[in-house]
């Protein structure tokens, strides 16, 4: 799927926790989405470095899927709408 020399892979966004990664990888594992989701944790420093991060890590997919990852993203986050809370918790509209 994913090898560390394939050039159709692009940084598209940054993941705030390891919660919002596992949701976006399920998600677009399930749709066949090719990507990868690489934390910034450092083995050598522990927590340390990870902690002066401005996000837990990143998300790679080849360009042509942006738009649907967006998306997944902004729906997982609750980005996009004024309370945060996705319309489905909302009952719909």
């Amino acid at each position: 799927m994913w090898n560390p020399g394939d050039r159709r892979y692009r940084r598209l966004l940054e993941i705030d926790n390891e919660v919002e990664a596992q949701l976006l990888s399920a998600y677009l594992t399930e749709q066949k989405v090719p990507h990868i989701i690489q934390s910034y944790h450092d083995s050598a420093y522990g927590p340390l470095f990870q902690s002066q991060m401005v996000a837990w890590g990143y998300l790679e997919a080849p360009k042509e899927y942006e738009p649907l990852i967006r998306q997944v993203h902004a729906d997982i986050t609750g980005e996009g709408n004024d309370t945060g809370i996705g319309d489905e918790h909302l009952g719909g509209t």
